[in-house]
């Protein structure tokens, strides 16, 4: 339907990039990938059914004073005009698309004909020269390129639909009267970030016991660039929603994404031993936040969170001979033997027959 030139002009990476967008070209040119309607007798509008199926556009036969605009050629219906003695209308139609984060998008057609066009953009008339429609009056427009702003072009597809009018002449020759359009839009637009932030706590990790001063790392995921973070400390059975529930907190404001850095020293001699959540959470500049995922699954949207248990005071270093140590997260104060969970340390204390509980079994 078009031909595309696509410059890429740079390329969102992981890390590195410090806008909100980038900005990006696309030219569209008459060719053979358009589409042509006709050629009728009469004058349609763009969605009249008159028109009936469309067809490609050919690189039509080109008239000697005929002007010339880089990068494009002229197209018709046919190479020769089919009757070059009547008025002839056709209708010209493409796509543009465009990505459907673009923003700040500017556009300009420069065009002519021959004779005269109708220069639609998303069925709204935004130029026109000579007299598509009514009395020819001046057959000479096809000497000027008119230039004409795109006004409306958005994000996603648009449609460019040209209506050109072969004014009549009392010839039976297709090079004296012939038909044809030339056209080449230029638009400029940026791509806008509408991509959220993904982060991880890589240290420490879930379940895991700590203790004295902790270093927290984490990485963020960001294709543009970073807003901020907020990294915070929960009682382990807290709403980490609720932001009154944080115990301490600090936030950081990178300009880019980063992998496995240090984002927080956590003092943990200043509380009591037991559960504790820690909730790493991110906003891009373009304030871009997703929290739909899980948050205890870090690489998945803007926020993880995990859970660890302090273990400060002095553990049991048995072997124990009672088993309901293990019971209400006893099992986790155990270095020696040290216990993946209640079910590993009761097994422990089970095997050994000295164990309380095990006794005159």
């Amino acid at each position: 339907m078009k031909k595309i030139i696509f410059s890429l002009v740079g390329l969102a990476l992981v890390f590195g990039l410090t806008t909100t967008a980038m900005a990006d070209t696309k030219t569209i040119v008459s060719d053979t990938s358009v589409n042509v309607y006709g050629p009728l007798d009469h004058y349609a509008a763009i969605n009249s059914p008159d028109w009936g199926v469309s067809k490609s556009a050919v690189i039509t036969w080109k008239h000697p004073s005929w002007p010339t605009i880089t990068d494009t050629t002229w197209i018709s219906s046919a190479y020769y005009t089919e009757n070059p003695r009547p008025d002839s209308w056709r209708l010209f139609s493409s796509l543009i698309e465009l990505p459907s984060s673009a923003i700040n998008i500017i556009g300009n057609i420069s065009i002519t004909s021959d004779n005269a066009e109708e220069v639609y953009l998303n069925e709204v008339l935004i130029g026109s020269d000579g007299e598509v429609q009514g009395t020819a009056v001046d057959s000479q427009e096809w000497n000027t390129i008119l230039d004409y702003s795109l006004t409306g072009l958005h994000a996603g597809t648009n449609e460019l639909d040209i209506i050109v009018r072969n004014y009549a002449y009392n010839t039976d020759s297709s090079t004296v009267n012939p038909a044809g359009l030339i056209y080449k839009a230029e638009i400029t637009y940026e791509i806008g970030d509408i991509i959220a932030p993904v982060v991880t706590i890589e240290s420490p990790t879930e379940g895991v016991l700590v203790n004295g001063i902790v270093d927290i790392y984490g990485s963020i995921v960001e294709d543009f660039a970073m807003g901020n973070y907020n990294i915070a400390i929960y009682a382990g059975d807290a709403d980490f929603m609720d932001f009154s529930k944080r115990l301490e907190q600090d936030n950081g404001y990178p300009t880019t994404g980063f992998s496995n850095e240090k984002i927080y020293t956590w003092d943990t001699t200043t509380y009591a031993d037991g559960d504790y959540l820690i909730r790493f959470a991110a906003r891009d500049k373009a304030g871009n936040r997703d929290l739909s995922g899980d948050p205890y699954i870090g690489g998945d949207d803007s926020q993880h969170v995990i859970k660890v248990t302090v273990k400060n005071t002095p553990g049991h270093n048995g072997p124990s001979t009672d088993k309901d140590q293990c019971k209400k997260g006893g099992w986790k104060l155990f270095n020696n033997p040290a216990f993946k969970n209640q079910g590993d340390c009761v097994s422990y204390f089970q095997s050994n027959e000295n164990a309380k509980g095990n006794k005159n079994k």
